[in-house]
């Protein structure tokens, strides 16, 4: 309450992109975001965002997708989400894989390519169509 949160907004779901970041940035993005908005999902740059509004906008999501880095702490602010985390098949880190399952969230694991010098990868679309397929209706 201290945030002035809304608690009457529509629930939410939401694609974090590190288009912006150095490191971990999907190669693949564009055709991802085509998919990810055949079921509702916007696309957002965390660190474009003041720290109400991150609050506000993870309390509202009903799913957030994200390849592995610091945006996805802010689910703690979720009430119930599935999270569909992407990692470079190289480096696998179970950070928040362990918070999701701590706040009894739905979360999956999408690992890509190998990852080039910056951790930069591709994501298997396929599997993110069937997950998409599996949790959600497609809004168009």
């Amino acid at each position: 309450d201290g945030y002035g949160i809304e608690r009457a907004n529509p629930k939410k779901r939401v694609y974090i992109s590190r288009s912006k970041a150095t490191l971990r940035r999907i190669l693949n993005e564009q055709e991802l975001i085509v998919l990810l908005e055949q079921y509702g999902f916007r696309t957002v740059w965390a660190e474009d965002l003041d720290y109400k509004s991150q609050i506000q906008l993870f309390y509202d999501a009903e799913a957030v997708v994200s390849s592995h880095g610091a945006g996805l702490t802010n689910i703690l602010f979720a009430e119930k989400c599935h999270v569909l985390e992407f990692h470079p098949a190289k480096i696998m880190k179970a950070h928040y894989m362990l918070l999701s399952k701590g706040l009894g969230f739905e979360y999956t694991p999408i690992v890509g390519s190998h990852g080039d010098e910056s951790e930069s990868y591709t994501v298997p679309l396929p599997e993110v169509a069937q997950w998409l397929h599996t949790n959600f209706n497609a809004t168009s």
